[in-house]
């Protein structure tokens, strides 16, 4: 059985549909503007079951064939194995070899970013821990970080409170320890505190909702039982998120290169059908006057009907409408001590699970 195709994000384009994305990068040749195609992990990972006597009838049975059809029928597109950084060092020289191996078999005349896949690594390296990251990616990925690990922190340490309640913890955290809201993971965050206790009510809901509220919990804001399975998982979520944002901000910086061209738009392959679809569910879209991002999230009118949704969103939009007026950012200011900010998170998790373990054992 084939493999799920590779599926390609952009914050511009709504469908992933094959043929209208190759019609659309060849549109934008014309203009001499090129697109890089960024690789998450799991497509890179797809690559390492290739070898030297590989065809494309391999590449079809690893859902590769969307990206190589459009790397074959553009030629201004780059690719980028953005993915390796988020690989343990054990993995990289593997991960690596097969990317290489894919674009010289397959696309001999590609164009590759050597800066995001050459990077110094250590092999005896097994995972990645936050903590154990350089000072400088730390601070990179501390604000797609600290959301999540506050998620988990509040799981555990306001578990008797209501939804909402533990969402004005949530928002409240976020402004406190970062200065700045994010209205990708405020809108996560909706969904990781919304609590149906009546099984019942679950099975009135459309088929979207539900599948929209497992994908959500299942990729981000799943509650984790053990620190090690939080801070993996938390460190993933914010790899994800990093992916979807550094997207947009590459879209927004545009990059001479050579020939007369421009990096007019980046775009993400994944084949992570849940990353794709929730990262279209609650999608960046450039604002009206040109300037900068706003989310449109996918909202029907059910959810209303329940009065934790009226709540969320009417304390969200208050506080947010209230910060529009502050005219002194300390986001800046909190960055610089994202470490400490996270450690205080950490800490106190681990000193949850140290007296539960505690409080589990006989007399």
């Amino acid at each position: 059985m084939n493999a799920n195709n590779v599926r390609v994000y952009s914050p511009i384009l709504s469908s992933d549909n094959l043929e209208h994305l190759i019609w659309y990068a060849k549109c934008k040749n014309r203009l001499k503007e090129a697109i890089q195609i960024n690789l998450d992990n799991c497509t890179i990972q797809r690559m390492e079951r290739l070898d030297k006597n590989s065809t494309v009838e391999d590449i079809k049975k690893l859902g590769l064939y969307p990206l190589y059809k459009i790397l074959t029928e553009c030629p201004n597109i780059l690719i980028s194995a953005l993915g390796i950084n988020e690989m343990p060092g054990c993995y990289i020289s593997r991960a690596r070899e097969a990317y290489n191996l894919f674009c010289k078999k397959f696309i001999p005349s590609y164009v590759d970013d050597p800066n995001a896949t050459n990077k110094p690594f250590n092999v005896e390296e097994e995972k990645i821990i936050f903590r154990d990251l350089p000072l400088d990616t730390q601070k990179a990925l501390g604000c797609f970080y600290l959301p999540y690990l506050l998620i988990q922190y509040i799981y555990k340490y306001n578990s008797g409170q209501s939804g909402l309640d533990k969402f004005r913890h949530y928002l409240y955290g976020v402004i406190h320890y970062l200065d700045m809201v994010s209205a990708f993971e405020l809108e996560l965050a909706k969904y990781a505190f919304w609590k149906i206790n009546d099984k019942s009510v679950i099975h009135t809901l459309s088929s979207e909702i539900k599948e929209r509220r497992k994908r959500i919990r299942k990729n981000f804001v799943k509650e984790r039982n053990s620190l090690n399975s939080i801070r993996a998982a938390c460190l993933n979520s914010a790899m994800d998120t990093y992916w979807i944002r550094s997207i947009c901000i590459g879209t927004d910086e545009r990059e001479a290169i050579l020939n007369g061209y421009t990096i007019c738009e980046h775009w993400l392959a994944t084949n992570d059908d849940k990353l794709y679809i929730i990262a279209n569910d609650i999608k960046p879209v450039q604002s009206i006057n040109g300037f900068g991002y706003i989310i449109e999230s996918v909202r029907e009118k059910e959810l209303l009907e329940f009065s934790y949704w009226k709540e969320v969103d009417n304390l969200s939009s208050k506080v947010l409408n209230d910060r529009k007026y502050l005219s002194d950012s300390q986001f800046d200011i909190k960055i610089e001590n994202i470490t400490e900010s996270i450690s205080q998170l950490d800490d106190a998790l681990e000193k949850y699970f140290r007296n539960l373990t505690v409080r589990s054992q006989p007399d």
